[in-house]
């Protein structure tokens, strides 16, 4: 399932992510997300856009280490989202696309369970995996992430 959507709708959405508040404190699981995905596409080993949910998975292997790298590169001593949560809630920010078996509503909470039970795979809306490839972009994208979600901590 394609997800048309524009550069500049694509940076309005990174500038204006949904994340959630849980005790006065914001979670920045999505921002996080999308920074493990850029530093796998600079780094290589994130060449595919298509993201299935298996820890055998190579590039699911190099997707968390990544995730978990940034929380505690940028964020230590905060708890980590896990990364499912993140992963089925980008979907409803249009910027990542959940290919399901069934097509019924997203859970109100991420679980575990449901991405082995109804998911296939996941993948970036092809404006936005063109956006980091591109070098200039990506960059722009990733200033916009730190200074907004994880420099003002």
């Amino acid at each position: 399932m394609e997800c048309n959507i524009t550069r500049n709708e694509i940076l309005h959405t990174v500038e204006n992510l949904h994340c959630a508040v849980v005790r006065g404190q914001v979670i920045v699981a999505k921002p996080v997300f999308i920074l493990a995905l850029i530093q796998g596409i600079e780094d290589g080993t994130i060449t595919c856009n298509r993201f299935v949910w298996d820890r055998n998975d190579g590039q699911y292997r190099n997707l968390y280490n990544n995730y978990k790298s940034i929380f505690t590169g940028y964020l230590p001593g905060t708890y980590m989202t896990p990364m499912y949560k993140p992963f089925v809630h980008l979907s409803t920010d249009k910027l990542w696309v959940l290919n399901r078996r069934q097509q019924s509503a997203l859970p109100d909470h991420a679980y575990g369970a449901f991405l082995k039970d109804d998911f296939i795979y996941a993948e970036l809306p092809a404006t936005f995996w063109e956006m980091l490839h591109n070098f200039t972009e990506r960059e722009a994208i990733k200033e916009l992430i730190l200074n907004k979600y994880i420099r003002t901590r």
